[in-house]
């Protein structure tokens, strides 16, 4: 992996966008393997992208979450009470510009290793699995932040720069197209220590998600129970599931910065011991409340502070704040969500049963006695244990809330006068601008 901070040499994200990596790059398996693990080091950035804890923090905010502890940021402001403009800068810089980059960047992968027949296969599989994933992986967040978006599958700038949006439909049409091939190329290996690259466990946790947000239950099953029934993969206790070594993690991400470790904590914790130093993001009373008592995920993963007679808690499933050494690793999958998802696959099949014993394993470990429900409980049930497991993970909340028809009544108390058109975020004015064939979401200017 130390070769993925050269990766500016094969790769050039900048403007123009349709500069092409040279041929020989994809000829020689070490310099082809650089190439795509540049994708990775551009997601993890000390600057809070999509990719780099954007994704946890925005959208926490858009729902029940977080509220930012300094309101003089106008950003998160917007973020918290649901009124975003098209002007906020964080989704543009942060969020749209960030992800076609990489996407750009995956494209070209994907382009030069379909032609790279004088690569090994083994290697040539691998990376074009990869690159594959890797697209479907931004177009899943993009498409469930912005909805319909310009499906974006090549490397034609002067095409791509009057690309207009394309339907939702598309997009998930794509990222199972893109999934299902990466899923004939991987292999169950892992090609590094510490699951810093995909496997094809990984597509599949991915595929098992996407197919849980299109409501196509017996698929759900099938690829989770791939993933679950690997034998790969088991529950860690409560203080190693984000620890490098984790045996729950499906994929994690690298720092690539020397002594950084992940953005993401830096942006929930307080920085400094000082008595008067606060995080960014403080959890909500809301969220804090709905834990059920002896939930030792409250007790592990969340840091109490009392400033100024306030009492603040923190998001603390990554505790590494300091410069200095490496010690944490950014989680995207892990073994958890995936039997949280297989529940709601069960639930939604009406076999009672086996969804409460996926979430009866994930309360077990968090030291709470088994739940019991009928059909008309199982819902609300998962609802509650999803929300306790996957806090502050990548958008899980926001998402969940919209995809089941709940943000609306749940968010009214944060927000009475939220509306449907809130729930998809506006496409930054920038964008609009510069390309004029793609139109603005409903509710916006």
């Amino acid at each position: 992996m130390g070769s993925v901070t050269s990766c500016s040499k094969f790769l050039d994200v900048g403007q123009p966008q349709d500069r092409i990596v040279a041929e020989d790059v994809f000829s020689d398996s070490e310099k082809a393997t650089s190439a795509v693990l540049g994708i990775y080091s551009q997601f993890m950035g000390t600057s809070l992208w999509y990719s780099s804890g954007g994704i946890t923090i925005f959208t926490g905010l858009s729902a029940d979450e977080f509220y930012n502890t300094n309101t003089t940021n106008s950003s998160y402001n917007e973020l918290r009470t649901n009124s975003l403009t098209s002007k906020n800068s964080v989704l543009d810089f942060n969020i749209w510009d960030r992800a076609y980059k990489n996407i750009y960047q995956s494209n070209i992968c994907i382009e030069k290793l379909r032609a790279a027949q004088q690569l090994p296969a083994g290697v040539r599989n691998q990376l074009l699995g990869e690159s594959l994933f890797t697209r479907a992986f931004i177009y899943f967040y993009l498409v469930n932040i912005f909805g319909d978006v310009p499906l974006i599958i090549s490397t034609d700038y002067e095409l791509n720069t009057v690309k207009a949006r394309d339907s939702s439909a598309d997009i998930y049409a794509q990222i199972i197209k893109d999934l299902l091939e990466a899923e004939k190329l991987m292999a169950d290996a892992y090609v590094t220590a510490n699951r810093v690259r995909p496997n094809l466990k990984t597509v599949q946790a991915l595929l098992s998600r996407v197919y849980l947000y299109s409501e196509q239950w017996d698929l759900v099953i099938s690829k989770s129970n791939e993933v679950i029934q690997s034998g790969i993969y088991s529950l860690d206790p409560l203080n190693r599931v984000f620890s490098i070594e984790g045996n729950e993690t499906i994929w994690q991400l690298m720092p690539v910065q020397p002594s950084w470790n992940t953005t993401e904590a830096r942006q929930l914790l307080p920085l400094s011991t000082s008595a008067s130093a606060l995080g960014q993001l403080a959890l909500t009373d809301h969220l804090i409340s709905s834990f059920e008592t002896g939930d030792l995920r409250k007790s592990n993963f969340i840091l109490n502070k009392t400033v100024n007679s306030t009492l603040y808690s923190f998001a603390q499933k990554y505790k590494a704040v300091a410069i200095g050494t490496v010690s944490e690793y950014y989680k995207v999958f892990r073994l958890a969500e995936q039997y949280l998802i297989r529940a709601e696959a069960y639930a939604r099949k009406n076999n009672v049963e086996a969804a409460l014993a996926d979430i009866n394993t994930i309360r077990a470990r968090a030291g709470l006695s088994d739940m019991t429900g009928n059909s008309q409980d199982i819902a609300a049930i998962i609802e509650k244990e999803r929300r306790a497991e996957l806090f502050a993970e990548w958008g899980h909340r926001w998402f969940d809330l919209k995809r089941t028809g709940r943000a609306l009544e749940v968010l009214k108390d944060k927000q009475p006068d939220i509306a449907g058109t809130d729930l998809l975020y506006p496409v930054p004015n920038s964008v609009i601008l510069s390309n004029p064939f793609i139109t603005q979401n409903q509710g916006y200017e």
